[in-house]
This record gives C-alpha cells, structure tokens and sequence, in this order.
C-alpha cells in the first residue's frame, strides 16, 4: 500500500467505500455457508431436505479465502411448542342471555335475605347459565367480588345486595 499521505480524500474515500463493499461480500459469504451448514443440519434431523433456498445475488457472493471449520453444537431436541396443542381449542363459547354479574344481581334480588356462594353456584347452574369454566366456583367468587352492588355480609357469611 503506498503512503496515504500522497493520496488525495477522494482517494482515500472510494478506498474506504472499496473495503466496505468487500467487507459485505465477505459477510454474506460467510452468512450463507452458516445457513448451509444449519440447513444441513435440519435435514439431518428431519431426514428431508431444507426448503430455503437463497436468492440469486448471495449464491454469486465470492467465497472467503479461509473457511473455518464451524463449530458443531450437540443435536438438540426440537424446543416444544408453547401454549394450547393446536386443535384443543375446547369448541366454541356459551352464550348465555345474560351476564353472570347481573344473573347473580338477580338472584340475590328475589332472595332478600342472601345467598351463600354454593346456593349462587347451584341457581346460576340451575337456571341454564352455561360455563366452560373448569373450576366455576372461581369465577362465580370473582364476580361477586367485583360487583359493586353485591356485598358479604360477615356476620351471616351471605351475599346480599349493597344498599
């Protein structure tokens, strides 16, 4: 390389622009044989052969002048998937003609005295209110806990309407 003293900025600049064209080459070069070595890899273990295909302009990349022999990590199994199995989904939700809070508002209505929550249980069920719930006492309790014009009365351990 001569002296960069002697070379003028435009020099310099389109120097600098030539390495960093090189540099990308370089990159994508080396991006596309880690994709071929992963590639490889799923069809080791799927027994099929990769789908991905690159795009025309990565495949004319130059190759790098040194290939370093990438390292291999240990066959893993398949991370599992998260969430419900497709499928499972448990069909599709009740409708009811009214909504818990204000059956539970009616009910307590027509029983001035209260109710406990295993007689609101029954009377919702009862009535044809229908849950997918798996533990229906929890989002009975939640409902009422939430209503404003529902309280417990703690002497009688009964939900009556707030007053």
């Amino acid at each position: 390389m001569a002296r960069t003293a002697e070379k003028s900025l435009e020099d310099l600049q389109t120097l600098i622009e030539a390495k960093k064209a090189e540099l990308e080459d370089l990159k994508k070069s080396k991006l596309m044989t880690e994709l071929k070595a992963v590639e490889s890899e799923i069809a080791e273990l799927t027994g099929k052969a990769a789908t991905a295909k690159p795009k025309a302009a990565a495949k004319a990349a130059p190759k790098p002048a040194a290939k370093k022999p990438a390292a291999k990590a240990a066959p893993a199994e398949a991370p599992k998937r998260r969430g419900r199995p497709p499928g499972s989904g448990g069909g599709k939700r009740p409708k009811n003609t009214m909504s818990l809070k204000a059956l539970c508002v009616e009910l307590l209505t027509k029983n001035k005295k209260g109710l406990t929550l295993e007689d609101i249980i029954t009377k919702t069920q009862e009535s044809g209110y229908k849950s997918s719930a798996s533990n229906f006492k929890t989002v009975v309790y939640q409902t009422l806990y939430n209503a404003d014009e529902i309280v417990r009365d703690k002497a009688t351990k009964l939900y009556v309407l707030s007053k």
